[in-house]
């Protein structure tokens, strides 16, 4: 997937593919990390049972930070920053 084009010439740049809005952070931290599932289990019975153990945990945290990460979009993160700009302005006399 991809979440720009490059346009060539005088006016060239980068542009979205998608509108900020329909954009997440997970989709971003996909493309540039790569899917972060975790790998099976392998090993002896008894090294199985452990990694067995460390294998759920980690599912459950991974599928924890993708929902989190789903949750925001390129959009609402420039809204975020916007607002912490308001609420943190200093003014220099």
């Amino acid at each position: 997937m991809r979440l720009h084009l490059s346009l060539r010439g005088a006016k060239g740049g980068y542009v979205l593919v998608k509108e900020p809005w329909q954009i997440t952070l997970y989709e971003v931290i996909a493309i540039i990390d790569g899917d972060d599932k975790p790998r099976e289990v392998e090993g002896s019975e008894s090294s199985t049972v452990s990694k067995g153990v460390i294998y759920e945990i980690w599912s459950q945290a991974n599928q924890a930070s993708q929902n989190i990460f789903k949750g925001y979009t390129i959009q609402s993160l420039c809204q975020q920053r916007d607002i912490y700009r308001q609420e943190n302005t200093m003014y220099y006399i």
